[in-house]
């Protein structure tokens, strides 16, 4: 008699493992489109799925961190002193011509690839060697800029002629206008300082000193595209242009 009345327990504790059973294989399989449970049961597959991916791009760098090369060899030492020699006739880099990677080298191939509208980083990567080395009009190109920059912001405060040196710089990048420092200023109706297609010689030392910072990385438009003077141009579309910033007499815009 008593083995029949522990009967009923032991079916019940039978249910109890069953549902228990039950439960665990729908936490296992919880059914596409549904939230899964806040608390998951962690498994050694689930574990490497989460694990991060390799990562083949080249890291991409700050232009204030030094140049990186992969392993240092004979032809990368070497590849490094064609670009500081080439940099640093350019008037970019003021650092020894010696193969090694410094922060100053980095920021001069950062300067070097705002000026071509390239991806800028500062690493010596293989399109910006490459360019570097076909590159034989460097100091003519920023020679250009400084008297754009001169001719369009005489007058103007200091960073009005940094401004005005970034909205060329950020038009060679653009994939609205020509990639070239010449292909921007010399563009149809693009600088009202372009007479007969031709540009004056004129330049001074501020100008100077302002596209260098804007080589360097400074923006004082804000990543402009166009610049104007609100009292004299006559321009209906470029007054609806969205400005970024105004410095003196200059709207700044894209």
């Amino acid at each position: 008699m008593q083995s029949i009345r522990t009967l009923p327990l032991i079916r019940m504790a039978l249910h109890i493992s069953l549902l228990a059973s039950v439960s665990s294989i729908a936490f296992f399989f919880t059914p596409a489109g549904v939230a899964a449970p806040a608390i998951q049961p962690v498994s050694a597959n689930k574990t490497e799925k989460q694990a991060a991916p390799v990562a083949f791009a080249p890291q991409q760098s700050p232009a204030n961190v030094e140049v990186v090369e992969e392993v240092q060899t004979d032809s990368n030492q070497k590849n490094i002193q064609k670009t500081q020699a080439k940099l640093q006739k350019a008037g970019l880099y003021q650092g020894p011509i010696d193969g090694r990677s410094s922060e100053q080298l980095g920021q001069a191939v950062a300067a070097f690839q705002r000026l071509k509208g390239l991806p800028v980083t500062g690493l010596l990567n293989e399109e910006t060697f490459a360019r570097l080395q076909k590159s034989n009009s460097i100091s003519a190109e920023i020679d250009m800029l400084e008297r754009l920059v001169y001719a369009e912001s005489r007058g103007e405060p200091y960073d009005g002629k940094v401004a005005v040196a970034a909205v060329v710089l950020n038009r060679v990048k653009s994939e609205q206008f020509p990639d070239t420092i010449k292909g921007v200023i010399f563009a149809r109706n693009a600088f009202s300082v372009i007479q007969n297609g031709r540009l004056s010689s004129a330049k001074n030392k501020e100008t100077q000193l302002a596209v260098r910072d804007a080589l360097f990385g400074d923006d004082p438009s804000r990543g402009a595209l166009y610049f104007y003077n609100p009292d004299i141009s006559t321009s209906r579309w470029i007054f609806s242009r969205t400005t970024t910033v105004v410095i003196d007499n200059h709207v700044f815009a894209v």
